[in-house]
């Protein structure tokens, strides 16, 4: 808390709190458990308690903007069970994803509890199961997704109005800086395509005729990342393999950033590059 009030204090910067609610696995009654199983009534309680737990602590905090829940969740949902396999294999993803929206739906009403001034949203991946969403989430106060899809979200805003009837904030958004075909930070064409989308949430924001239900976004990533992939070994040499397949092109009509994955806005040694700029500047 004290950080979030130092950066609001000192340079008025909002923060959104976030809860993974197990997206990367959690340690359950001293074991950890990889694959978090959103079925399992022991774990849904304890994933309740911590982050009631670790929200309340920024309650009153100056600075806090709203609670996040998740982080793409709808990706990870790879535990087995008994009640799951016995499902036909075309059911069990949809299945799973009840479990986990239904568990969202208890986490929402359970912040709202104690934290009726601030919002409250879950961080989608893109718009999966809009209808879960829908079914469970209905009482969140916007809708949060991360989105790749190039320079334009295209019916992100518009399927969103249409079948959620909330506003939409961006918890990933952006473009990377690695052209991989010649092997080097590229961030002019990285700036066109975060101007574009800045742009887009401009243009989709309340007033300005089109689906006037866009809030903001959060830029992914702030600074550029030592490791693209792998975190274990070689750990001095910087990791870039996981984006050899995205930017093959080296024209900007080619390169398509809704297939990379870590976009930046800061070079790894900290100084800002063209997409900072002109996100500043428009």
């Amino acid at each position: 808390p004290r950080w979030v009030t130092y950066i609001y204090e000192n340079y008025g910067i909002y923060t959104m709190v976030n809860n993974t609610m197990g997206r990367y696995g959690l340690n359950l009654d001293g074991a950890y458990i990889p694959k978090t199983n959103y079925e399992d009534p022991r774990t849904r309680e304890v994933l309740k308690a911590r982050m009631v737990e670790s929200f309340k602590k920024y309650k009153d905090t100056p600075g806090l903007l709203m609670y996040l829940l998740g982080n793409e969740n709808n990706y990870g949902l790879e535990w087995t069970s008994f009640e799951i396999e016995n499902l036909p294999a075309g059911e069990r993803q949809k299945a799973k994803a009840e479990h986990l929206y239904s568990l969202f739906g208890e986490a929402i009403t359970a912040v709202k509890e104690f934290d009726t001034r601030h919002p409250v949203t879950i961080a989608n991946g893109d718009l999966q199961y809009m209808d879960l969403i829908k079914k469970h989430c209905s009482h969140m106060d916007l809708l949060g997704s991360n989105v790749y899809r190039g320079i334009s979200s295209r019916d992100l805003f518009s399927r969103t109005r249409d079948e959620l009837d909330m506003p939409m904030v961006y918890t990933e958004f952006g473009a990377d800086a690695f052209n991989a075909k010649e092997g080097r930070e590229d961030a002019d064409p990285q700036a066109v395509f975060l101007l574009g989308l800045w742009r887009e949430i401009d243009e989709m924001s309340y007033g300005k005729g089109r689906v006037e239900n866009a809030v903001g976004g959060f830029t992914f990533q702030w600074s550029d990342g030592w490791w693209k992939t792998g975190q274990e070994d070689n750990l001095d040499v910087q990791q870039l393999q996981q984006l050899a397949h995205a930017t093959n092109a080296p024209s900007m009509a080619l390169w398509d950033p809704a297939k990379t994955c870590v976009p930046e806005v800061f070079s790894i040694d900290g100084s800002p590059i063209q997409p900072f700029h002109l996100s500043c500047l428009d």
